[in-house]
């Protein structure tokens, strides 16, 4: 298998994907990693030590 095939294996069988690393800066690519994933409907957790409290795409950090 290669990565291709086995990373359409994991999204398929994921609902909820932590974003480690999660930006609130739209030119940042963890930023469009996050919307693109939440537009596809995954339950999206950014974790940022950084943004502890605050919102990120509206999701808490």
């Amino acid at each position: 298998m290669n990565n291709n095939q086995y990373l359409k294996e994991v999204l398929s069988n994921v609902k909820t994907i932590a974003v480690v690393g999660a930006s609130s800066k739209p030119d940042k690519d963890s930023y469009r990693v996050m919307e693109a994933l939440i537009n596809f409907g995954y339950e999206v957790f950014p974790v940022n030590p950084n943004y502890v409290g605050k919102r990120i795409l509206g999701k808490e950090c």
